[in-house]
């Protein structure tokens, strides 16, 4: 049996193949009914686009994504951009230039939608963005989205906005997860405290959720005695005081969750520093050398990693794939795995497939 080209499908609707492609890929240009006949039609046909001839096709078009995203803490978005280059490398000799612009300031919405401007101007066909929980960026992804740009959200998401997809962790199962590790280091009976930066960010809501959530549902004889919220880049250098004060004026507790990827390091000091802090149980997110010594030390007693290699890589693994087929994920969140770290798995060997944790001299993860 023949197999149904691009050009029998235009020749048997009386269109252009060009039609024919933007119709299958969902472009602009094309009217409803239309897209309505060459969607059948592909169906009736069941029509594979060849991925591998659209490829060659497009090299003489660069197909430009741009990517904002943070540059501190170091430790981690480091290896989020390990895996965004990496990706970048497979796919360049298929036309894929890719524009990476770091924000200076942690989150910070007026800059990132200056950046997002800035990318803009240099015709950008998709974008990747760590979002901020904001209506100004709402809106903001809601134009681009009508100038046929997609948006990608990466380790972050942002609700009701017209984004494509969210690549990232779980982050109310990784709060969960929290829950649960504080449950059994305690013996499912203690009193417990959270630590949440007070930043605009759905991740730390979602997270903390989940984490009140499996106390509550599983573990009742947790109990969660304080929640502090705080802005800990307003702390300034006196900071780890300031929260040291707080912690040792709250009360008898057990353990300490810290909600972020970013301070669980200045919390271990706090409490090594504390007589009467250093036995609680400590319990966060992501691992970076300071925090590997301090689990050493058996300050910080578990450690959630949320594999950032992979998510830089397969967000813009994905997204091509979308501006070169029109492919969807086959979710609208794609989830990234999260490792449960203690000290006698802290350390990721360079022999060791898809690690929680690449470098630039580390293995090539999560392809």
């Amino acid at each position: 049996m023949k197999k149904v080209t691009l050009q029998d499908i235009a020749d048997e609707l009386g269109i252009s193949k060009g039609t024919v492609d933007r119709a299958i890929h969902n472009r602009p240009g094309v009217s409803a009914a239309t897209r309505e006949k060459v969607l059948n039609l592909v169906k009736k046909y069941n029509y594979k686009p060849n991925k591998v001839a659209r490829l060659l096709s497009l090299k003489s078009k660069m197909i430009n994504i741009g990517v904002i995203c943070q540059s501190n803490p170091a430790f981690f978005w480091n290896n989020v951009k390990a895996g965004i280059k990496a990706a970048e490398a497979e796919l360049a000799d298929f036309g894929m230039q890719l524009i990476l612009k770091e924000l200076k300031n942690y989150r910070e919405v007026n800059e990132l939608l200056e950046k997002i401007d800035e990318l803009t101007v240099e015709k950008i066909d998709g974008l990747v963005i760590v979002p901020v929980n904001s209506d100004r960026l709402r809106k903001k992804i809601n134009e681009l989205s009508q100038k046929s740009i997609a948006v990608a959200t990466l380790n972050d998401d942002i609700t009701d906005s017209s984004r494509l997809f969210y690549v990232g962790p779980q982050m109310r199962q990784s709060g969960r997860i929290a829950g649960e590790l504080i449950a059994k280091f305690l013996r499912l009976k203690g009193r417990v405290v959270t630590l949440n930066p007070n930043i605009q960010s759905l991740e730390y809501e979602e997270r903390l959720r989940g984490f009140k959530e499996i106390l509550r549902e599983e573990y009742k004889g947790i109990n969660l005695i304080a929640e502090y919220t705080f802005n800990y880049d307003a702390l300034g250098e006196n900071g780890q005081n300031v929260i040291k004060s707080i912690l040792e004026n709250t009360g008898e507790f057990d353990a300490i969750y810290d909600v972020d990827g970013v301070s669980l390091y200045d919390i271990g000091c706090i409490v090594k520093n504390s007589k009467k802090l250093r036995n609680a149980i400590v319990v966060g997110h992501e691992v970076s050398e300071n925090v590997k010594r301090l689990m050493e030390d058996g300050i910080i007693h578990a450690c959630i990693s949320q594999d950032p290699f992979s998510q830089g890589y397969y967000v813009i693994k994905l997204l091509f794939d979308y501006l070169v087929e029109g492919k969807k994920p086959p979710f609208d969140r794609m989830y990234t795995r999260l490792d449960v770290i203690f000290k006698e798995n802290m350390i990721s060997p360079r022999n060791i497939i898809n690690s929680y944790s690449s470098t630039s001299s580390g293995p090539v993860a999560g392809s």
